[in-house]
């Protein structure tokens, strides 16, 4: 953890993503697909904390049940550095770096434990949705501003 937190990573959303034998393939490592599932978690989990810590735990229903604005996703792209196989368990951090009107990129860290390393990295670009409108729209202040902050502790 010190490694995530060093890196400017956001330590309170880091998704625990144990990994399942079945992820295997026939090369005996976690077949890539499952890295965009582990994203997923783990950007979710972030998702939930920037709501909870903005709009509380109503916030994080609404967010979750496409209720008002959220966040959808634009762009996935992984960058694999080393094979993970069966038994380990990845941390999952984030760490948000640009910021426009109407969305965020951010990047995701895949850390190994049993490598104590990591593993693989991925670039996102999330959107704000009004899921009312059905239309992209400008992120919630108070949510633009975590972001802001989270960006501001990763540069300090």
């Amino acid at each position: 953890m010190a490694l995530i937190k060093a890196k400017g990573y956001h330590v309170g959303s880091v998704w625990e993503q144990p990994v399942a034998w079945g992820e295997s393939d026939s090369f005996r490592h976690i077949n890539n697909v499952h890295y965009a599932r582990y994203a997923e978690s783990g950007r979710i989990r972030f998702m939930e904390q920037m709501a909870l810590d903005t709009k509380g735990p109503q916030g994080v229903k609404d967010l979750l049940a496409g209720q008002g604005i959220g966040l959808i996703l634009k762009k996935l792209t992984i960058n694999y550095r080393r094979p993970v196989v069966y038994p380990d368990t990845l941390l999952i951090a984030q760490k948000p770096h640009t910021l426009e009107p109407t969305a965020f990129s951010h990047t995701t860290l895949f850390y190994s434990l049993a490598h104590n390393k990591p593993v693989a990295t991925a670039e996102s670009v999330c959107v704000w949705y009004d899921y009312e409108r059905f239309c992209k729209t400008e992120g919630p202040t108070e949510m633009v501003e975590w972001l802001q902050r989270c960006m501001d502790k990763t540069d300090s």
